[in-house]
C-alpha cells in the first residue's frame, strides 16, 4: 500500500508521524510535569481551555483551511505544536496558559488539515487501511518513543519537551518543500 502512495502523501505520512508520535510520547510527562509548579484544579482548568480553544478554532480553521489551502494549515498546526512545546519547558502557570492557548491552536490548525489532506490524496477505496496504517505507526513510534522518554525524564524533563518540540518542528520543516506550491 504505502509504495502506491504519492510523494506526498508520504510526506504527510512521515511529517504526522514525526509530530504525533512527540505528542504521544510526552502526554503523561505533560501533567507530571505540570503537577511540580501547579495544582490539578489548575492543570484541569487549563487543559479544559486548550480544548475549548481547539474546539471552537477548528470549526472555523478547517473551513478556512478549505479555501486557502490545507497544506498551508497542516504545516502551521505542525509548527504551532512545536512552538507549543518549546514554551511549555518553562515552569510557570503564565508559561502553561501559553502553552495551552498555542497547543489549542495548533492542534486546530493541524488536525482538520491532516484529515482533509487524507482524504483528498488517498483513493477512497484505501482510506481506512491508510488511516489504519497511519495511526499504527504513529502510535507504535510514541509507544517506542515513550520509553525512552521515561529515560530522558529522569535525566532533564526540560530536555524531553525540547527534544518533543524538535520532533514537531523537523515534522513541519520536511513537509514545506512538498506542499507548500504555487496556489
Amino acid at each position: 500500500m504505502i509504495k502506491n502512495l504519492t510523494s506526498k502523501t508520504k510526506i504527510i505520512m512521515v511529517s504526522g508521524i514525526l509530530v504525533s508520535s512527540a505528542g504521544g510520547m510526552v502526554s503523561y510527562f505533560i501533567v507530571k510535569y505540570t503537577y511540580t509548579y501547579t495544582s490539578p484544579f489548575v492543570f484541569g482548568i487549563v487543559m479544559g481551555v486548550n480544548m475549548l480553544i481547539f474546539t471552537v478554532a477548528g470549526l472555523f480553521v478547517g473551513r478556512i483551511g478549505d479555501i486557502r489551502g490545507k497544506e498551508r494549515f497542516f504545516i502551521a498546526g505542525a509548527l504551532l505544536i512545536a512552538l507549543s512545546l518549546a514554551v511549555f519547558v518553562v515552569p510557570s502557570v503564565e508559561f502553561l496558559i501559553a502553552y495551552v492557548i498555542i497547543a489549542g491552536l495548533g492542534s486546530a490548525f493541524y488536525q482538520p488539515s491532516l484529515n482533509g489532506l487524507i482524504a483528498d490524496l488517498v483513493d477512497i477505496n484505501a482510506r481506512g487501511r491508510f488511516t489504519g496504517v497511519f495511526l499504527f505507526l504513529s502510535y507504535s513510534v510514541a509507544m517506542i518513543f515513550s520509553i525512552i522518554a521515561g529515560y530522558i525524564y529522569q535525566i532533564s524533563p526540560q530536555f524531553l519537551f525540547t527534544i518533543a518540540s524538535a520532533m514537531s518542528l523537523i515534522g513541519a520543516l520536511i513537509a514545506i518543500p512538498k506542499l507548500i506550491n504555487k496556489r
